[in-house]
């Protein structure tokens, strides 16, 4: 979804005719800072599954904000949005791989969530430049908020699901 958004953000706010889609930039970056701070104090407050979802949600949500009604103020609040899901879903996956991995292989799993991440936005600003070819942007953001969304359903369906399993056999046992 990252990449999507960098990639075609200037390219669709041209195609649709909005010359200062800086909103979106500056906005991602004042969101992606602010929330970076704050990032440890939400996951001591809550799940870093559960912080990871709604960063997710906000994502899905920034990129079906610009699909539906793109404006200079629509791509601020992308910005926003994106910024906040950004600045916290990678800290966020990061502690939850380090809470529930072996000491021994964290090293491994942390670089398979880096390199998932890496060759997922390359992958997807590269698919998605052929939709774009073919259907124009609005349908690059509806379809990556829409692969995002079916993505984050299943990503908390089997937590959620592996939680309620854990905590039914911690509780069988004597």
């Amino acid at each position: 979804m990252f990449s999507t958004l960098f990639t075609f953000v200037p390219l669709y706010a041209v195609s649709v005719s909005l010359q200062d889609y800086s909103a979106f930039y500056i906005c991602f970056a004042v969101a992606v800072i602010a929330t970076r701070l704050g990032v440890q104090h939400l996951t001591q407050a809550f799940r870093a599954e559960t912080v990871a979802t709604v960063a997710s949600l906000m994502n899905v949500g920034s990129a079906l904000i610009i699909a539906v009604y793109p404006s200079t103020f629509t791509f601020g609040i992308s910005g926003i949005l994106i910024g906040l899901g950004f600045g916290v879903i990678f800290p966020a996956l990061t502690i939850y791989v380090i809470q529930r991995i072996s000491p021994a292989i964290k090293g491994t799993g942390l670089s398979i969530l880096t390199a998932s991440g890496d060759v997922g936005n390359a992958l997807g600003a590269a698919i998605l430049g052929i939709v774009a070819e073919y259907f124009g942007f609005r349908w690059v953001f509806a379809l990556s908020a829409l692969v995002v969304l079916i993505c984050t359903r299943y990503f908390y369906v089997t937590l959620t699901g592996k939680a309620a399993a854990d905590d039914l056999n911690t509780t069988k046992q004597p």
